[in-house]
């Protein structure tokens, strides 16, 4: 399990996590042990993490995958827990460096250009899109 988490891609382990999380909180509905793999919604969050879903205690049952009795749900969250804020310490450090290159860019052009200025427009973010409408629409 370790070893395909740490292979599998982020956006997949945190739809993964969202899942995992709605089974143990609410262990009496069966509608979060089931995934309709006809849905285009779990093509798109899941369909890359077959193995994964399988590893953890999915099962193929025709269109749908069902959580088998032994699911690995503990584990799975600890690890992906583990992988998720090694990649958050990781795109940390990226940005630094990221910060570090735009302050010397800057440094550079204004020892060349001393009248040139630099100005920043706003950027505006997306309102978060609701992820518990788009996990429940994935889950038969």
């Amino acid at each position: 399990m370790e070893r395909l988490l740490f292979e599998a891609d982020a956006d997949v382990i945190g739809w993964t996590v969202k899942l995992v999380e709605k089974i143990v909180a609410n262990p009496s509905e069966a509608k979060f042990r089931r995934l309709k793999t006809t849905s285009d919604l779990f093509r798109v969050r899941f369909g890359k993490g077959i193995a994964l879903l399988e590893v953890i205690g999915f099962a193929r049952d025709g269109d749908l995958y069902v959580l088998r009795d032994d699911a690995k749900l503990g584990e799975f969250l600890t690890l992906a827990e583990r992988r998720l804020n090694d990649d958050e310490v990781f795109e940390e450090s990226e940005d630094d460096d990221d910060d570090d290159q735009r302050d010397l860019a800057r440094a550079v052009a204004m020892s060349v250009e001393p009248s040139s200025a630099f100005h920043h427009q706003n950027e505006t973010t997306a309102a978060p899109q609701d992820d518990d409408q788009d996990l429940a629409r994935a889950v038969a």
